[in-house]
Parts: structure tokens; C-alpha cells; sequence
């Protein structure tokens, strides 16, 4: 009966995210048209994301964060830039939390090009990964007190973290 259960929901999560990746093709087709992108296979994604770098434990108290308010896109730019150059592949995988489904390969100088409209798109967070080695750099469109600025009050911002 268990066996039963779980090839039932392994089947519906496979149609869900059948669903997702067409809802996410057509949103980003649209919306940037000139964006290349490969959608991996399900079990390459999966495999690749369970033997990846693990989010950074105590983010907070190790500083391993980055807060940049929304109206500076140079220094998430160059953060990006950063990351980016330490890879010698010439595309990265893209995983988009509200979307959910797996990995997206996309081209680096496009990564460049559409990261703002990728979270925008997202509207919560995208991961972006080294294929060879699984490291990440995490940005999240964020919405609280920044640290060190509490006197400002909430504001929208990009969080940044990467991996170790």
C-alpha cells in the first residue's frame, strides 16, 4: 500500500513540475525574449542539488551575507561579476524558488544581462551555481530591517549569500 502512495505522489510531483516548467517558459519568453535557457532534466537537477554546497549555518553571527538596497544594481552587478568569474564554464545553473521544479542552465553574460528581471520574475529568491563544483550564490529580493540601518526602517533589499 506504502509503494502504492508513493509512486502516486512521485507521479503528481512529476506532473507538477511538468506544470511549472511550462508556466516558467512562457513567463520568461515573454518577458525576455532574448534569454537562451535549457531546462535540465529532472534527475540530473536532483542529483546535482543534493550533492551541492548546504546554505551557510549562522549566515548572521559569521557574516557570510551581503544586504544591498534595491536601488543599488551596480554592487549586485558586481557581486554577481565576482562570482561569476570564478567559474570556467560559460553557463551557470539557475534554481528559482517559487517556481521550484529544478535547474535552469543559463549563459553567464546573459546571467549578467537578466538578474534583475530573473528575480523579479522569481519574485523571492534565485541561486545561481557553479556546475562543477555546486557552489551558489544566493540573491534574495528581501523586505525587513537591514542590518546596521535599523533607523531606516523596513525596506525592500537584495540579500546576497554565498556558499563556503
Amino acid at each position: 500500500m506504502k509503494e502504492n502512495t508513493d509512486k502516486l505522489a512521485m507521479k503528481l510531483w512529476e506532473i507538477e513540475r511538468n506544470q511549472k516548467v511550462i508556466e516558467f517558459s512562457q513567463v520568461l519568453k515573454e518577458k525576455a525574449p532574448d534569454l537562451e535557457f535549457e531546462i535540465l532534466d529532472f534527475n540530473y537537477a536532483d542529483n546535482f542539488m543534493n550533492k551541492s554546497e548546504n546554505y551557510p549555518e549562522k549566515k548572521y553571527k559569521r557574516n557570510l551575507y551581503k544586504q544591498i538596497q534595491l536601488n543599488n544594481d551596480l554592487e549586485v552587478y558586481c557581486e554577481i561579476e565576482t562570482f561569476l568569474n570564478k567559474i570556467s564554464e560559460k553557463s551557470i545553473y539557475v534554481f528559482f524558488y517559487n517556481y521550484n521544479f529544478g535547474l535552469v542552465k543559463i549563459n553567464k553574460v546573459q546571467i549578467l544581462k537578466f538578474w534583475k528581471l530573473l528575480i523579479q520574475i522569481d519574485n523571492d529568491e534565485i541561486m545561481i551555481f557553479n556546475p562543477s563544483t555546486g557552489k551558489f550564490l544566493s540573491i534574495e529580493l528581501n523586505e525587513d530591517f537591514i542590518i546596521n540601518k535599523e533607523n531606516l526602517g523596513k525596506m525592500k533589499f537584495y540579500e546576497l549569500t554565498e556558499s563556503e
